[in-house]
C-alpha cells in the first residue's frame, strides 16, 4: 500500500533492471505494489557506503522511499525486507529468477498496479527456485498471467473464429487470438499447428491449475514457451525472447567475458 505525506511516498516491491548513470547514479526500474512497473533515479547510488545498500539488487524485496518532483520521481531510501540472492547459488538458477523479470519488464505497462503477478515473481523465487524445481512450467504459466492480466488472454476452447468445438486437429494463430478448427484455418495464412497434448496443457494452465504439479517433455516445453512467446509479442508489438533465446544470449556473454 503506498503512503503519501506531501510529495514523499513509500512503496515496497523488487527491482526489474537498473542502467548505470554517470559515475553516481543509477536509473532504476522497479515492480511494485502499489503503481507497478515504474522507473526512479536512485542519486549516489554508485557511491561506496551509499543509503541504499543492496536493496537495489534484484533478488531482493524492499520498501522504498520516493520523492515526486516535476518529473521522474526519485529514490530517497531503500531497505530490504526479504532477500533470496542466496537461492541463485549458480548461473542457471540466475537466469531462471532473472527470466521472469524480463518478461514483466518487456510486456508489463508502466504505473499499472497488479498485486498478483509480484506475488507470482516471489513465490517463484521463494518456492520454485528454493525448492529447485522444474521451472518449465512456471515459465509457461507467468506468460498466460500476462496475457490474462494485460486483457490479452488467448481463445483456447472452441474455435476462435467459428465458435465451434473443435474435434481432431487444431491450429494456433497469433492474429486470431487463440485456437482454429481445420475448416477455419483454411482462410488464414499464418498458423501453427497445435497438437492436442499442447492444447490440453495450455487449457489447464489457463484455468489456473497447480503449474509445480505438471510434467513436461523438452519438446512440449520448447514448442508451448514458443507459441506464447510469438503470440505476446504479437499483441504487445515488441520482441518478447523465448526462454531458450534469453538463456542462451546470457550464456554468450557469460562465455565470452
Amino acid at each position: 500500500m503506498i503512503e503519501r505525506f506531501n510529495r514523499y511516498w513509500k512503496d515496497e516491491g523488487i527491482v526489474i533492471r537498473s542502467t548505470d548513470l554517470g559515475e553516481r547514479d543509477r536509473l532504476v526500474t522497479l515492480f511494485t505494489r502499489g503503481r507497478g512497473k515504474i522507473k526512479a533515479l536512485a542519486k549516489g547510488s554508485r557511491k561506496v557506503g551509499n543509503r541504499f545498500g543492496a536493496s537495489l539488487d534484484i533478488f531482493n524485496y524492499s520498501e522504498f522511499m520516493f520523492y515526486s518532483g516535476a518529473g521522474m520521481p526519485i529514490l530517497m531510501q531503500g531497505l530490504i525486507k526479504f532477500s533470496y540472492r542466496d537461492l541463485v547459488s549458480s548461473l542457471k538458477k540466475w537466469l531462471e529468477g532473472n527470466y521472469l523479470l524480463y518478461l514483466l519488464d518487456r510486456c508489463w505497462q508502466w504505473e499499472k498496479p497488479e498485486e498478483r503477478l509480484l506475488e507470482r515473481v516471489l513465490y517463484f523465487w521463494e518456492v520454485i527456485l528454493k525448492k529447485g524445481e522444474d521451472a518449465y512450467p512456471s515459465f509457461l504459466q507467468f506468460k498466460l498471467d500476462l496475457a490474462f492480466y494485460l486483457g490479452i488472454n488467448p481463445h483456447l476452447g472452441s474455435c476462435v473464429v467459428c465458435n465451434k468445438t473443435i474435434e481432431g486437429e487444431t491450429y494456433w494463430s497469433n492474429l486470431e487470438g487463440g485456437v482454429i478448427c481445420p475448416y477455419c484455418a483454411r482462410e488464414i495464412r499464418e498458423k501453427v499447428v497445435l497438437p492436442q497434448d499442447l492444447r490440453a496443457i495450455l487449457r489447464y494452465l489457463s484455468s489456473r491449475g497447480n503449474s509445480s504439479s505438471l510434467k513436461l517433455s523438452s519438446p512440449q516445453f520448447e514448442s508451448l514457451d514458443k507459441i506464447l512467446s510469438d503470440y505476446l509479442s504479437y499483441e504487445v508489438g515488441d520482441k518478447i525472447g523465448s526462454w531458450y533465446d534469453f538463456q542462451s544470449h546470457y550464456q554468450e556473454i557469460a562465455f565470452s567475458s
